[in-house]
């Protein structure tokens, strides 16, 4: 059985889940089942994890993109050289302040903040969201389809999803 969005929402809220909270309305507006949800969920597979659960199958748990680090959620996320390089390019896009930090969009992705980044959260969370589904979607297009990661397709794969929400307004500088 398919479970939509808003049926997740219809159960959490007949179990009590406040609704007024800024978390609970962001969780219950993640389109389900999506690449951020499992991520919320921590049920992004990496490296690391599949070695740890399947080791005779997962022989290593080093990043099959860079090979140079364990491939942890983080790596898979955000600190594969590869990609901490896309967050660079792709921050810029999204209009974000140059005080926001590479750890500040971790948080943010985890939802994870605290009241200084509550109006950074607000207003660039579905541009993160799209952001980590551009890198979700170079990772496995790398791993699975063996295409090599190029920034090139990654920036017009971002570009793609941007153009297509209606909530995100693109730099038009860039």
């Amino acid at each position: 059985m398919h479970t939509g969005p808003g049926q997740l929402r219809s159960v959490w809220q007949s179990q009590g889940t406040s609704s007024t909270s800024s978390t609970s309305i962001i969780i219950t507006s993640v389109p389900a089942p999506s690449a951020w949800w499992r991520f919320l969920l921590n049920r992004i597979s990496n490296k690391e994890q599949l070695h740890r659960v399947f080791p005779s199958k997962h022989t290593t748990n080093m990043c099959p993109i860079c090979g140079d680090e364990v491939e942890t959620l983080r790596h898979f996320v955000r600190d594969c050289p590869l990609k901490f390089t896309f967050w660079t390019i792709a921050l810029p896009k999204i209009n974000t302040l140059d005080t926001i930090t590479h750890d500040d969009t971790w948080k943010a992705l985890q939802l994870k903040t605290t009241t200084l980044y509550h109006s950074f959260l607000h207003h660039h969370l579905d541009a993160l969201r799209l952001i980590f589904q551009t890198i979700w979607d170079m990772h496995w297009r790398t791993v699975i389809n063996r295409h090599p990661w190029l920034f090139l397709i990654a920036e017009s794969h971002l570009d793609s999803l941007i153009s297509r929400s209606p909530f995100i307004i693109p730099d038009s500088t860039l």
